[in-house]
């Protein structure tokens, strides 16, 4: 498994040995695992200016998949985690934060399967954007003990990189 401070000179590896963007994201896809993707998004825009989505996509190819930035929630409910962490941030409930136009609306198209791509609400964009490190730190430890982060075995640190990859969304 590659560590975080890896994946920048694992990346310029590949590039230096003559690989391009398609043998970056295929990189990506076979060592990203287990929460993973985060830390070689971050990787991949600190070392290249690019987000992990563009990369992915030139990849993959799939329809559809260059419509959307994301950033990937393997085995968590974006449904529910991010009005979770939208009620985190901005002090509401989470039956507010739910109910909010876009929380959670499907993108994709179900017929094709996970992984899904939901979009968030304009006020956790917004609470996004205006977050400082120090309320990133706060809102990652305070997300990190939800039930459906706990479930997935997703520490603090590995909320914080979540939370830094949706900042770039923002």
């Amino acid at each position: 498994m590659i560590g975080s401070a890896e994946w920048r000179p694992f990346l310029r590896r590949i590039v230096e040995a003559g690989g391009d963007i398609v043998d970056v994201a295929r990189a990506i896809r076979v060592h990203g695992r287990n929460g993973q993707y985060v830390q070689a998004a971050a990787a991949l825009r600190q070392e290249f200016g690019l987000k992990i989505s563009e990369a992915l996509t030139v990849q993959t190819g799939g329809p559809g998949q260059a419509e959307f930035d994301v950033v990937f929630l393997k085995n968590i409910d974006p449904v529910v985690a991010m009005a979770q962490l939208e009620a985190i941030m901005t002090g509401c409930s989470y039956e507010e934060a739910s109910q909010r136009p876009r929380s959670g609306e499907l993108l994709s198209s179900p017929e094709d399967g996970p992984p899904f791509v939901v979009s968030l609400s304009d006020t956790l964009i917004d609470a996004l954007g205006t977050a400082t490190q120090d309320d990133l730190r706060r809102v990652a430890e305070l997300w990190s003990m939800t039930e459906e982060l706990q479930q997935s075995q997703v520490n603090a640190e590995t909320a914080a990189g979540v939370l830094e990859a949706l900042v770039g969304l923002a």
